[in-house]
């Protein structure tokens, strides 16, 4: 039995598409073979109890905005740094 991290931007159930479906088939397929399944994603902290009821309450949500945005500010910044260099 593995331990299988599932990464995606929202939750598969309910399914309203078909990518959601295909997700939501190969994860019965691997619970079937007897893995354990994680869900991660960005963002959407409330889940669906059929959801969480699925994944066993392995569900995990990420919010990383404030330093996906000193990321930002600091490529900004050497850019700039560079920029002024370079027009100099």
């Amino acid at each position: 039995m593995k331990k299988i991290l599932i990464v995606g931007l929202e939750p598969f159930i309910p399914i309203t598409s078909g990518s959601r479906k295909v997700v939501f088939e190969y994860c019965k397929l691997l619970k079937s073979m007897g893995h354990e399944l994680y869900f991660c994603n960005h963002g959407i902290t409330k889940f669906s109890q059929e959801f969480l009821d699925f994944m066993e309450n392995r569900v995990f949500a990420l919010n990383y905005t404030s330093k996906k945005s000193i990321y930002i500010n600091k490529f900004r910044y050497k850019y700039i740094e560079y920029y002024k260099k370079k027009t100099k």
